[in-house]
């Protein structure tokens, strides 16, 4: 396992270079909330992961009730910018009322099919079971799971259809150096090459799920009677990326690149 921590604007300025020197290997900071709010020490940390030599991470606090996925999603994209190859993005989905499965689906595809990087899903086992993200909810298997637990269960256990977490979210009040007062401490359920490639971009093989599962939320409006302008530029967003990327694949094949 491997130990990281996770801030937000009540950590205050961070001293970045003391964090990675006390063997933290990650960190997540908080980036944004529903489609208006935007933590004003996101631009500081998401420069100060980096410099630093730890594999950074944004997350974005969910607010369900207030705005829809696609639109909270692209507030998130706005402000961290282009990500680079081996960040971390994530969705903190700890509020709203009722079944939140297609919700938090579509902020996760929307995330997938604008950058190619695979989302992680933070959120508690109680939370996910009384908000349809369990049991049925098996086309959210394919995103990382970052899970809040306490230290009576080493390591914790994932809920279904999850096999295991890759996140563990083990304490709020615990204490880093560079870091004034308390602070989320968290672990990386794997090893330094894991984690290094969680953050990488998909292959074109992996779009397909992503895809598939956005095809079914244009499908499902239809059915209803309604239409589903989020997913359908969602889906045409996949299309255009793996289009893109089939050409750059192409010409690596025939020695153009």
């Amino acid at each position: 396992m491997l130990k990281g921590i996770d801030v937000s604007d009540w950590q205050g300025p961070i001293n970045w270079g003391a964090v990675a020197s006390s063997g933290r290997r990650f960190a997540f900071t908080k980036a944004t909330e529903g489609v208006y709010f935007v933590a004003p020490s996101v631009a500081f940390n998401w420069k100060g992961i980096k410099d630093a030599g730890l594999v950074r991470g944004a997350y974005h606090f969910a607010r369900p009730g207030v705005s829809s996925a696609s639109e909270e999603a692209q507030h998130f994209l706005a402000t961290i910018g282009q990500p680079s190859e081996g960040d971390l993005l994530a969705l903190d989905l700890e509020d709203g009322d009722g079944n939140l499965l297609l919700w938090a689906l579509e902020w996760l595809s929307t995330i997938k099919a604008t950058t190619g990087i695979t989302p992680i899903l933070y959120s508690s086992a109680d939370f996910m079971r009384s908000h349809g993200l369990t049991k049925e909810a098996l086309a959210l298997v394919k995103f990382p799971l970052w899970i809040w637990h306490s230290l009576d269960e080493v390591p914790p256990l994932a809920p279904y259809p999850w096999k295991s977490a890759e996140f563990w979210q083990w304490t709020w009040e615990g204490s880093c150096p560079g870091v004034w007062g308390t602070v989320d401490e968290d672990f990386f359920l794997g090893d330094e090459v894991e984690l290094q490639e969680l953050g990488h971009k998909s292959t074109l093989e992996e779009y397909m799920p992503t895809l598939v599962d956005t095809m079914n939320l244009i499908w499902q409006a239809a059915s209803e009677g309604q239409a589903h302008p989020e997913a359908t530029d969602a889906m045409k967003a996949i299309l255009e990326r793996i289009k893109q990327e089939g050409i750059v694949v192409q010409k690596k094949l025939i020695g153009l690149q």
